[in-house]
């Protein structure tokens, strides 16, 4: 783990991701290690709680996606991923830079954040 001091930002000493804040790269540092009291049984992915077991498995292993786009009829496992979408239908961005205005995937906000900020 590497604070930078002049980035205000967290990052993982096992892939390029950075984060802003601490317990955000802990929680991420646990898909490298498998790490998680709530261990999947199909395929041993291990996760912090028994929600996010469940919902791992209806969409992974099972391949549920309950929440459909009204718009498109696309669908989605989880009601965040549906939120992030509709977004293409409306032109509304879900995430902003809060400097410049523009979405992480558009190259700039990733740049001025670090990459692995929103991911």
């Amino acid at each position: 783990m590497l604070h930078n001091s002049n980035s205000d930002s967290y990052a993982c000493d096992k892939c390029p991701k950075t984060f802003v804040k601490l317990k955000y790269l802990k929680n991420h540092q646990l898909t490298h290690s498998g790490g998680g009291a709530h261990r999947c049984e199909l395929c041993g992915k291990g996760f912090k709680t028994p929600s996010q077991l469940k919902q791992h498995q209806a969409s992974v292993h099972r391949g549920e996606k309950p929440f459909q786009c009204p718009t498109c009829g696309k669908c989605f496992a989880t009601k965040t991923n549906l939120k992030i979408h509709t977004s293409v239908h409306s032109g509304e961005r879900a995430f902003q830079c809060p400097q410049c205005q523009m979405c992480p995937s558009c190259g700039p906000c990733s740049l001025w954040l670090g990459p692995g900020v929103f991911t």
